[in-house]
């Protein structure tokens, strides 16, 4: 298509333009002058313009959908484009009973395991094993039939062979149970089957052989489940464990722990960890660990994998209550989590040698430490760990929504969304969505970062960031002090490298980049 023709005047002008010089009174096309009137000092040459520049393709949008099963989409209120994935329904999570669970994507609370029978015995005992009875508060003198059942569990499984199982009645069993061989033991139910030792013992339940425990409560202890050694395969199936006084799970020195519809809660006292592995093979699957006291779950050195996770409300003792917490080279990896509530950090990772990946995952809610109003981090990566993120969101975490921080320090991530930091109730200050120090490095691809404070993504002392599809908006100033408000921060000889990038709406500045050694490239 032909451009317009633009007019240009005099003769000086038309040779800087076209390189041509002009001879007194001669025109261009070799006339003498303009003609009858026409003024021979204008010319029209035809110039076109060239065509304007093609728009740059836009930035890709996150690909958080599908959501997982029974997950519903969630509309970004400012961006009908943008959707994320909820766990919960329309109401929200909801408060559960004393046997119940709410799990990711389900509608409701759920029992765990079955609905108490009406007699005093489990509805359900296999058919091909031999069974010892215990009831809670039976005299001496039983022989573990239904008929004459034993009065502790210490009895029966100090009568029992590997393969027996041992079904324990309803009521409450003060007493602290040691298990050194392959058993199952099986409550009635989770409602109405405790194991409550009454005395300050090291743990309610201490497993030394492949044992599974089923369908009942456990607490009272300073540890509420204890497993350790490379002999010991143990199965948690049903099971709520609450009100340990230390730590409701912990597993070390190799064990290995599967835990299927697990709950554990209002762990307290200076130790009050809801889950601790050191050293351990652990797989959990929809598991739900809330109102720890210190942390929630914890895991040094070993492996975890984890499917339908929640660590909740983690209360801390002025300082810790983090959700997660994976140091010591442990190993990782996480499927549709949500970590919700917690303090001073959703997610902490350190460590060389420290892997933590995640698909589906939600972090939100995020609260300061009690003793000074500070942290309240979405996720923190430090001292070499590295992290990988997978379609995750992070919400309403306070501080920072991501933190990457130290040499050898990594962080990738695709499909991301961090939004809506706050800055620490404390001081108002801080409240950012990325940010990336100290040598760390991060590599981002199909990132939002919106309604975050003070700075969206914020690279600096030698650290590096590489992203494509970037959207950096509408970061806001922090209220404790005014500033701040810019989209991208780049300083002290930090590289960023960028492709297909909108920084848009932010507060104060869109870009700044400053101080030697900074390198910025689009």
């Amino acid at each position: 298509m032909m451009g317009r023709i633009v007019p240009v005047a005099g003769c000086a002008a038309a040779a800087a333009l076209l390189l041509l010089g002009c001879a007194e009174g001669e025109g261009p096309h070799g006339g003498d002058d303009g003609g009858a009137g026409q003024d021979a000092s204008v010319w029209w040459p035809e110039i076109t313009e060239p065509e304007p520049p093609a728009s740059p393709a836009p930035p890709e949008l996150p690909r958080m959908t599908p959501c997982p099963e029974g997950w519903r989409e969630k509309v970004d209120p400012d961006d009908a484009a943008l959707v994320t994935c909820d766990p919960w329904p329309e109401g929200g999570r909801q408060d559960c009973a004393e046997d119940e669970a709410h799990f990711p994507g389900r509608p409701r609370c759920e029992r765990i395991g079955p609905p108490c029978p009406e007699g005093e015995w489990p509805a359900e005992i296999p058919e091909d094993a031999r069974v010892l009875y215990v009831r809670a508060g039976e005299p001496a003198g039983g022989d573990g039939t239904r008929e004459r059942p034993l009065g502790r569990i210490a009895d029966a499984v100090a009568a029992a062979d590997d393969g027996d199982v041992i079904a324990l009645s309803k009521g409450v069993f003060d007493e602290e149970v040691w298990i050194d061989r392959a058993v199952l033991l099986l409550g009635a139910c989770v409602l109405e089957t405790r194991i409550a030792p009454s005395g300050a013992g090291p743990a309610a339940v201490t497993l030394r052989a492949a044992a599974v425990v089923r369908d009942l409560q456990i607490g009272g202890a300073e540890v509420g489940v204890e497993m350790s050694g490379a002999a010991v395969t143990a199965v948690l199936d049903s099971v709520v464990v609450r009100e340990a006084t230390g730590i409701g799970v912990y597993a070390y020195l190799q064990a290995r722990l599967e835990a299927t519809n697990l709950v554990v809660r209002e762990t307290a006292g200076d130790t009050g960890y809801g889950l601790y592995a050191s050293g351990a093979l652990v797989s959990l699957e929809r598991v739900v660990i809330d109102r720890a006291r210190i942390r929630g779950l914890m895991i040094s050195g070993g492996v975890l994998t984890a499917t339908d996770l929640v660590v909740s409300d983690t209360k801390g003792n002025g300082a810790f209550g983090e959700g997660l917490v994976a140091v010591g080279g442990a190993q990782v990896a996480l499927e549709r989590a949500v970590l919700r509530g917690n303090r001073t950090a959703g997610v902490w990772a350190f460590g060389e040698g420290t892997l933590l990946t995640a698909v589906g995952l939600l972090v939100s809610n995020t609260r300061e430490q009690e003793s000074d109003g500070a942290a309240g981090y979405g996720i923190v990566d430090f001292g070499g760990a590295r992290v990988t993120l997978e379609r995750a969101a992070l919400e309403r975490n306070h501080a920072i929504g991501v933190g990457v921080v130290g040499e050898g320090t990594e962080l990738t991530a695709a499909d991301l969304v961090i939004s809506d930091t706050q800055p620490q109730e404390a001081n108002g200050m801080l409240g950012g969505g990325v940010e990336v120090n100290r040598g760390a490095r991060v590599a981002l691809e199909r990132v939002i970062v919106k309604r975050n404070h003070d700075g969206g993504v914020v690279v600096t002392s030698e650290a590096v960031l590489t992203g494509t599809d970037l959207v950096v908006s509408d970061t806001d100033e922090r209220p404790g002090d005014g500033f701040g408000g810019v989209g991208l921060e780049a300083r002290e000889a930090a590289q960023v490298a960028l492709e297909r990038v909108v920084i848009e709406r932010n507060h104060a500045i869109g870009v700044v980049a400053y101080d030697d050694g900074v390198t910025a490239r689009t």
